[in-house]
């Protein structure tokens, strides 16, 4: 008697169809798995970074920032940013230069750019300050490119008027600064007549840095105000045309 052979294909189907139908469900919950455990870890760097940043670890907090940085995240401005601002508060101005470029050029949103823009003047004008006594033409370019930088942000500026009051405010103080580094260190002159007067008021000239000569030029303000308001007075002497300290 004969019978027909039984097909072993029939159990394996069905067997093979919930593998799929498993691996298919799989892959969305692997997915927002991966997404999960990015966003724990940009959270984690955010926080290190800002607690490095508020204990005044700077080399720390920049190291933080780097975990976040990456192309093609959202937001892509951020990271630069923040490794910019910290290697600057290392000292590292270069490489702050670079990163805030970077970040510049991720396109922040309109209420940000300033700020991005006022920390990348801050960088170049750190950077020219450092190059002064030895290279007058790369302090000059330093400081030049970070009133570029400002131009956006200054009145008139197409980045202007989405700007809080704060970071305008920032970045006028900050291009005034930059100004007058620019008209009190003149391009080198290759005149033979002048070359020894100049060098000689190159030299002497003080270095100072950005704290002391914000400090300087508040008190010659404030020097300017007591002196006027003397003269309206009547109260200032004949010979006294300094102002008063």
């Amino acid at each position: 008697m004969r019978t027909s052979p039984v097909t072993s294909s029939s159990p394996a189907a069905p067997s093979r169809a919930r593998r799929r139908l498993l691996l298919a469900g799989a892959l969305p919950v692997l997915v927002a798995l991966l997404v999960a455990a990015r966003l724990l870890v940009v959270a984690y760097a955010d926080h290190r970074a800002a607690a490095s940043w508020d204990a005044g670890r700077y080399a720390d907090a920049r190291a933080a920032a780097a975990l976040n940085d990456s192309t093609g995240v959202p937001e892509g401005w951020v990271a630069p940013h923040d490794e910019g601002v910290a290697a600057l508060a290392t000292g590292d101005a270069d490489g702050a230069v670079t990163l805030l470029v970077r970040s510049l050029a991720a396109d922040p949103p309109a209420a940000q750019e300033c700020l991005v823009r006022v920390d990348l003047a801050l960088a170049q004008e750190a950077v020219g300050n450092a190059a002064q006594d030895a290279d007058t033409d790369a302090a000059r370019a330093a400081w030049s490119a970070g009133l570029d930088a400002l131009a956006r942000c200054l009145p008139g500026g197409g980045a202007r008027a989405g700007t809080a009051k704060d970071v305008a405010g920032d970045a006028d103080t900050v291009a005034g600064r930059l100004e007058a580094l620019l008209e009190a260190q003149p391009e080198q002159s290759d005149g033979s007549s002048s070359e020894s007067d100049e060098d000689s008021e190159q030299t002497q000239r003080p270095r100072r840095s950005r704290r002391a000569q914000s400090e300087l030029d508040e008190r010659t303000a404030q020097g300017e105000r007591i002196r006027r308001r003397y003269a309206q007075q009547g109260e200032l002497n004949a010979g006294q045309t300094d102002p008063a300290w």
